[in-house]
């Protein structure tokens, strides 16, 4: 036989605590979800390495700035994207690239961005404006071409 008592003084602390629990757990995956969402407000481009790259080997530069060098990407079948996605975020007069767990600080950004990629030892560059879009994207073609997407919006991967 199961007896409840609602009238007790345990069983109203219990359901207080029980209570105060699942708050504290709301709001703390409230806090970290504003966090996260401060956090993609500050990105001010992103550069995602997208489909059929095959072990390429590739080097980015940003407006002079080397970001990495020497990477071997290769494409999930499925989702079409490498594991390279490079976050760039405003930190005073300078920027911040940041990838995999490694970052880079670089000087001065600017709307008018110039991007070197070289893809398996061939140079490619590409002049963009972010006014246009903040989300690049690029797709091997080629052996050492690549196709370039602009976006205003982030992409998304399945």
């Amino acid at each position: 036989m199961i007896k409840l008592i609602t009238g007790s003084k345990n069983f109203n602390y219990m359901f207080k605590a029980g209570f105060g629990f699942y708050l504290v757990i709301i709001m703390f995956g409230i806090s970290k979800f504003d966090k996260a969402e401060v956090h993609m407000e500050n990105i001010i481009m992103q550069v995602d390495f997208q489909d059929f790259f095959e072990n390429d080997t590739v080097a980015l530069k940003i407006n002079d700035c080397l970001i990495f060098t020497n990477a071997i990407l290769k494409s999930h079948d499925i989702i079409g994207i490498t594991d390279m996605s490079v976050k760039f975020e405003q930190k005073g007069e300078g920027y911040k690239c940041a990838f995999k767990d490694s970052s880079v600080t670089c000087d001065r950004f600017h709307s008018n961005v110039k991007i070197q990629i070289t893809l398996n030892r061939v140079l490619r560059e590409y002049n963009i404006n972010v006014d246009n879009g903040k989300y690049i994207g690029f797709s091997k073609k080629s052996k050492n071409d690549l196709d370039l997407i602009q976006s205003v919006s982030p992409f998304h991967y399945f």
